[in-house]
């Protein structure tokens, strides 16, 4: 527990002030090309509002389902399912494929080394979650190893999501909607 709230409450505040500091971060620094918000064509706005509306009812029904969590297996609070279907793609994306991707190309100097891009943030995104095994206190195994694997797979689809569509509310929706499917899977 952080700050001597309940760590639901604390998972929340974290995703919110990251959020907020990579907008800071997106909106003050010269990126080459910048990054768009919106999908570049009326097939990805589409596809994008669609998988949102999806997440959005999945997230209605999974905040009274109340999922159970695979690593800790304790059931869900409703903030904790908000946090993990919505708030976390939203942070994660924005630092991920907005501000590191963007790092990334501007230390390549060039918009031509997506695949640079791609890489690192996909594998720093699977790395990074290790840490939830380990605040749940369950240790580096196997299971963690796996998991570790699956997110660097998934922050490659997501990736490949941004370079597609050529937004951040893109890869945002497909990582909502990846996430409500999950917990809809462990309810």
């Amino acid at each position: 527990m952080a700050l001597g709230l309940r760590s639901d409450y604390s998972l929340a505040l974290a995703y919110i002030l990251l959020s907020m500091g990579a907008l800071v971060v997106l909106q003050r620094i010269d990126f080459p090309g910048q990054v768009r918000l919106l999908p570049a064509t009326r097939a990805w706005r589409v596809g994008v509002a669609a998988a949102a509306a999806v997440a959005v009812i999945l997230l209605l029904w999974l905040s009274q389902a109340g999922p159970v969590s695979q690593i800790s297996g304790r059931a869900r609070s409703s903030l904790e399912v908000i946090s993990v279907a919505a708030l976390g793609p939203i942070a994660e994306e924005l630092l991920f494929r907005g501000v590191i991707w963007s790092l990334l190309l501007t230390l390549a100097r060039s918009r031509k080394n997506d695949w640079i891009a791609l890489s690192v943030s996909s594998l720093l995104f699977g790395l990074m979650h290790v840490g939830y095994w380990l605040l749940d206190r369950k240790g580096l195994s196997a299971q963690t190893a796996l998991h570790v694997t699956s997110m660097f797979a998934a922050g490659a689809v997501f990736g490949s999501v941004r370079m597609s569509s050529k937004s951040l509310l893109a890869p945002i929706a497909s990582h909502a909607l990846g996430n409500c499917l999950i917990l809809a899977l462990q309810t």
